[in-house]
């Protein structure tokens, strides 16, 4: 990547949604040489769009951190657990671990039945589970809520920016059956209120940002004062209290990788912290989040 595809990469980042004008104005380039840059970088798979909705809203109550060590190719194992859907997250890592996965189900009993099928893949030699019990930070950094802040319409529209992001109001429209006005005032609700929230992310090959690297804390007294702590840094991505070997569970960019010892030193620091290991996350095999099922049929806008 050149200087145009980072700066356009940050922009991103910052607005997953943003036109390709607004681009353009930005970057100081024509819009037609930001559609070639764009269609580049996700035609070649070195850049993804994420859409993110806090999992409180998404009907998933039940989040699980999964460390594992596998006895095959880890690329393979990967590619296994990532074919599962309640699976949004799989992540080869170094460390003691060979691969980190997430699993998010809505309630304790399908978790229980995740975790089993996890555990039951071919290749799959050891796993450590930390069980989240309150999500502080989420990637991208949603707004929580519950399943009654969205209803059957909003459920559409969000199904289809979680398969795109970048999806047009106008394709929106196409795919739902609902009227370019009825999407405009939904989605402009759904993010003006931070429901669902659209980045990027991009191969450690292409991307210049530094490295995600991963943190489990162990906590002596009371949590919070280190879950404020670890949650006013700009560069944590996510953050987690979880029950197991771990009292906190954090995933932090840096710019560097001596900007990330830095960082972890400074958590280390902490006067309630009592141990810190981290692990630096190598290759996002996947990172795509649904909404859990209702089985209920979707409502038209005569249904409102």
């Amino acid at each position: 990547m050149d200087a145009i595809d980072t700066a356009l990469l940050a922009a991103l980042r910052a607005d997953g949604r943003a036109r390709q004008q607004t681009l353009a104005q930005t970057l100081g380039i024509s819009r037609s040489a930001v559609a070639a840059r764009l269609h580049t970088l996700f035609a070649s798979g070195a850049v993804q769009t994420v859409s993110v909705i806090h999992p409180s809203v998404m009907g998933l109550h039940a989040v699980a951190h999964l460390s594992i060590r596998v006895d095959r190719p880890v690329a393979e194992v990967a590619a296994a657990l990532a074919a599962f859907d309640d699976t949004p997250f799989v992540s080869l890592v170094s460390g003691a671990a060979d691969l980190i996965a997430e699993v998010r189900t809505p309630g304790p009993s399908e978790l229980a039945d995740a975790l089993e099928r996890v555990r039951s893949t071919d290749g799959i030699l050891a796993m450590t589970t930390l069980l989240c019990s309150s999500l502080e930070v989420d990637v991208l950094r949603p707004a929580p809520g519950s399943e009654r802040d969205v209803d059957e319409i909003d459920r559409v529209l969000l199904e289809l920016l979680l398969d795109d992001g970048r999806m047009s109001l106008s394709e929106l429209s196409r795919r739902s059956g609902l009227s370019t006005g009825t999407v405009r005032i939904r989605t402009r609700r759904l993010f003006d209120s931070r429901i669902i929230k659209v980045g990027v992310v991009a191969t450690a090959a292409v991307d210049q940002a530094g490295p995600a690297i991963g943190v489990g804390v162990q906590v002596r007294g009371p949590i919070q004062p280190v879950v404020d702590a670890v949650a006013a840094d700009p560069g944590t991505r996510f953050l987690a209290t979880t029950a197991g070997r771990f009292d906190l569970l954090a995933t932090v960019h840096a710019d560097t990788m001596s900007q990330g010892v830095e960082l972890i030193d400074r958590i280390r620091r902490l006067p309630a912290v009592v141990t810190v290991e981290s692990w630096v996350h190598l290759q996002v095999v996947k990172e795509r989040y649904r909404l859990a099922p209702t089985g209920r049929p979707p409502l038209t806008e005569e249904g409102q």
